[in-house]
């Protein structure tokens, strides 16, 4: 509501900054396009739902719900978390039920998790303001409202100083109570629902303060009875009326690229505005999206709002002040392929881009990372690991702060569903990434991907009685358990198995060849155990913690406790067990474990220390300030660095076992145990590109965990 937001809210704010409070949002929705309100003082930014539309009227510009699902999101209010005073005012006009029990005008998003605020409608008739100090409660809550007009501008505010909190309606208090507990902002929060939930009507003027205001400043805020008067229709100051009208989040055409299975256009406002196959002329995507948009590390969510051109295929990305990305782009057969080039964005938690909202959304995909229906298809992936495809609110491709965005390319195709799997392909072919004639765009099409097989725990080098099982059974594929070694990491040949070491389980392989059938082994993905030489009495430095901490002081051979200067983190365990966390400590060379923790108070910690744990050998005394590697562990295992020169070493052992042997199948099981997403991709990745392409065919991939960056060659579930 342009007129009293300007001179009201700028005049209440100013009026109260001296005394202690700060404006943390203020959000007046004057923008009337895209899919993004921002507030240029704080940089917040509230990202509409792909239902919710723009409203334009007499009262300026306002967010139109109603919609299943209509709304707006609004992140980077955890300023507010911890405060002992706050203030939220929010503007509104009731326009009908709604869709839903609970067509809330706001909702903290982590409600059942964390906690926070509603403004809490019970079929679109009652008005409540409640709050939650945690997931567990408590929960109180006040009427503002027992029934919203209709038709008619309104406003609801509460003033929190603890313990004390006011509510007012249209600028008056109508409830006090107590709430003793800091006030905490759950997250982000919904304007317009709950979930699907959505208010119907229009929602203007969302203003959030840490600290309160006073009862002048609420009336102020909530405006005169001028505004009680603005309707669907309204003077429009020269006599003639001027109607609500709503309007999508579009922009104007900006740029078109012309594919062989679909059309794209951005919109001047930076987004895909139109996704068109060319087949059938159906529309791909109803509501305009920000191609690129980024969250920064204090919560907020950044969007490119403009677009320029800089020169042949390539298009820079604005966000204002906040800096630009340039991207380019080029075409492949099916789709297009969008790489960042430069990006000057500071403090970037998460980068996303290609970021796209089709309508064909009957079936979404994490896996391939797709959107389809029974007739049309849009696909989002990464080039390379480093990219994270995602299937969530939007497809895209996100880059966390670890990686540079630059370097980082992502695909799109889209098109019939009929046939899509040839796009697939030739985006696989684009991406320059390992692939599979057995996996990946060509799975549902190879032989290798319908082969059945029998796990074998060998004994004795006696593989014949399970060919001989395998065959009667009308198995194809005879593979080789876990027991195929009895130590991870190196791996060596298990002789109770093959007495013959690793010859032995490749003359094995080979009858089992001869026998018309095929052969695979299993494995625990970048296991290292603890007996491994790896491990002991030298252990490698380069594994995976979990969490860094620096003595608080010298740590003697005898000593029983460890002093720390860091908190210990919530992973602490106390044993070392197969589905544990583990109880281990790396010192350079050396492993320590403990049984007791002291986290209360400093001095923090490790308490019951067993010196050269697993057999290592001990390092002595340790002065203050010595880092200590809390190592990550699962399956009784330790885990090797992403691109470290132990993960090399270990992936090179693994296919020199594949490759001798002439094998045909690689289960990557367990290696959700890397701990990351980034781990498992890389330790895949760099595994198969080690494994040979035998007997006429790629490798069959199978794993225990799947990730999308993994789809490329992995052959089933």
């Amino acid at each position: 509501m342009k007129n009293i937001f300007a001179l009201a809210a700028a005049a209440a704010c100013m009026a109260t900054v001296g005394a202690g409070t700060a404006e943390v949002a203020r959000f007046g929705f004057e923008e009337c396009a895209g899919a993004y309100a921002e507030d240029a003082k704080s940089g917040l930014v509230a990202e509409l739902t792909p239902s919710a539309k723009w409203a334009s009227g007499a009262f300026g510009g306002a967010l139109a719900t109603g919609a299943e699902g209509a709304g707006a999101h609004v992140a980077g209010l955890g300023q507010l978390d911890g405060a002992d005073a706050c203030t939220v005012f929010l503007r509104f006009r009731k326009e009908g039920a709604g869709s839903g029990r609970y067509p809330n005008l706001l909702t903290s998003s982590d409600w059942t998790g964390k906690g926070g605020m509603m403004l809490f409608s019970d079929g679109g008739r009652s008005l409540r303001v409640r709050l939650r100090a945690s997931g567990k409660g408590p929960e109180v809550g006040w009427t503002a409202f027992n029934d919203i007009p209709e038709g008619k501008w309104c406003s609801v505010a509460f003033v929190f100083r603890r313990p004390d909190i006011t509510v007012y309606a249209n600028g008056k208090p109508v409830a006090k109570g107590k709430w003793d507990h800091p006030f905490t902002a759950g997250g982000a929060v919904k304007l317009g629902g709950w979930s699907s939930e959505s208010f119907g009507g229009f929602i203007d003027d969302f203003c959030v303060w840490r600290g309160a205001l006073g009862a002048d400043e609420i009336a102020s805020l909530s405006g005169d009875s001028r505004y009680d008067e603005i309707e669907g229709y309204q003077d429009d100051g020269t006599g003639g009326i001027r109607k609500t009208v709503l309007l999508g989040q579009g922009g104007t055409p900006f740029a078109t690229l012309d594919g062989d299975a679909a059309t794209l256009v951005f919109d001047s406002l930076g987004s895909i505005s139109s996704l068109r196959e060319k087949a059938t002329g159906r529309e791909l995507v109803s509501n305009a999206t920000a191609f690129v948009a980024a969250t920064l590390d204090d919560g907020r969510l950044a969007t490119a709002r403009r677009i320029e051109r800089r020169g042949d295929g390539r298009f820079a990305f604005l966000f204002g002040r906040a800096g630009e990305a340039v991207i380019s782009v080029a075409p492949f057969k099916g789709g297009w392929t969008f790489a960042v080039e430069s990006c000057t964005l500071k403090g970037v938690k998460t980068f996303g881009f290609c970021r796209v909202q089709p309508v064909c959304r009957k079936w979404r995909g994490s896996f391939v990372n797709a959107w389809s229906d029974e007739r049309s298809v849009v696909c989002v992936r990464s080039c390379d690991i480093k990219g994270e495809p995602r299937c969530g609110e939007t497809l895209r491709v996100d880059v966390e702060a670890q990686f540079p965005p630059v370097g980082r390319k992502a695909l799109l195709a889209a098109g019939p569903r009929e046939g899509f799997r040839e796009q697939l392909k030739a985006m696989t072919v684009a991406a320059g990434v390992p692939r599979s004639d057995a996996g990946g765009a060509w799975s549902m099409e190879s032989d290798v991907a319908r082969w059945s097989y029998v796990f074998a725990s060998i004994a004795n080098g006696d593989v014949d009685c399970w060919i001989d099982f395998v065959k009667r059974a009308g198995f194809s594929n005879l593979h080789f358990s876990s027991s195929w070694t009895d130590c991870l990491g190196h791996c060596p040949v298990n002789r109770r198995a093959f007495p013959d070491g690793l010859d032995g389980m490749k003359a094995c392989a080979e009858r089992v060849h001869a026998a018309g059938l095929h052969a695979g082994m299993h494995t625990l993905t970048a296991c290292i155990n603890p007996r491994d030489p790896w491990i002991t009495p030298i252990c490698r430095e380069d594994l995976v913690a979990d969490a860094t901490y620096t003595l608080a002081a010298p740590l003697e051979e005898g000593a029983t406790e460890m002093l720390v200067n860091e908190k210990p983190i919530d992973r602490h365990v106390t044993v070392f067990t197969y589905s544990s966390n583990g109880n281990v400590f790396r010192i350079g060379n050396e492993l320590i474990q403990y049984t007791g923790i002291r986290k209360d108070s400093a001095p923090y910690a490790f308490t019951g220390l067993k010196r050269g744990a697993f057999g290592t050998r001990k390092g002595g005394t340790y002065p203050a300030g010595t880092r200590a590697d809390y190592l990550h562990q699962r399956y009784i295992a330790f885990y090797p660095q992403p691109d470290s020169a132990l993960a090399e070493e270990l992936a090179s052992r693994l296919a020199e076992v594949y490759n001798t042997c002439n094998l045909d199948e690689f289960y990557f099981d367990g290696s959700e145990g890397m701990g990351t997403r980034y781990g498992i991709d890389s330790m895949r990745h760099r595994i198969f590109a080690k494994l040979k392409p035998n007997n006429g065919h790629s490798p069959s991939i199978e794993a225990s965990c799947q990730g999308a960056n993994n789809w490329w060659f992995q052959t089933r579930m």
